[in-house]
């Protein structure tokens, strides 16, 4: 019986912030659970050759394609062909650049359940949603553990991807907002 691959997929810059080394470390982990994983690093940056060179390093090149900088309509295409989507951001991201991390409601629109390090503001939205596992930042087994648990249940991650998907919808949609929106001034009124 052939076992059907499996995708995990990050989108984003390629920069050290975004933790992407920390998904390369957790894959021999992941691999070892389930060998047809497959990894989907799409976008640039200038952690793309370092990144590169850790999966060479590891022997795992042929388990990882590196897309480079891609149109972003085409995004979509890539998340919607992974079964668990990562943002395995580092701890120091939130003093960096912030909160808002548009990846993480990209994930979610498109139904995919995601692991994501358990930062303020994608915590909360992974609790908010229930719509994947939030894990220790710069933690390749704890990230490990969270994408095999996924891998492995189907069930589990059809219900976090429908329900993240509800959320985001209902929450963060220009329809979604602009009906509270609306609630709010038929209080008023």
């Amino acid at each position: 019986m052939k076992t059907q691959k499996k995708y995990v997929c990050f989108v984003g810059n390629l920069a050290a912030w975004q933790g992407v080394e920390f998904l390369i470390h957790a894959s021999p982990l992941i691999l070892e659970k389930c060998p047809d994983t497959h990894f989907l690093i799409v976008g640039d940056g200038v952690m793309k050759d370092k990144l590169m060179e850790i999966a060479s390093k590891l022997e795992l090149s042929d388990k990882f394609t590196f897309t480079g900088r891609i149109p972003y309509e085409q995004v979509p295409l890539y998340i919607n062909a992974a079964d668990v989507c990562v943002a395995p951001f580092i701890n120091e991201r939130n003093s960096k650049i912030g909160l808002s991390a548009l990846k993480t409601y990209e994930y979610l629109a498109c139904g995919k359940p995601i692991v994501a390090s358990g930062i303020s503001g994608v915590k909360d939205l992974i609790e908010a949603s229930d719509g994947g596992i939030s894990v220790t930042p710069e933690d390749p087994e704890q990230l490990a553990t969270a994408v095999v648990r996924l891998l492995l249940d189907e069930n589990t991650r059809a219900l976090m991807g429908e329900k993240g998907r509800r959320y985001v919808v209902e929450n963060h949609s220009w329809d979604g907002v602009a009906r509270k929106i609306l609630d709010i001034c038929n209080d008023i009124i």
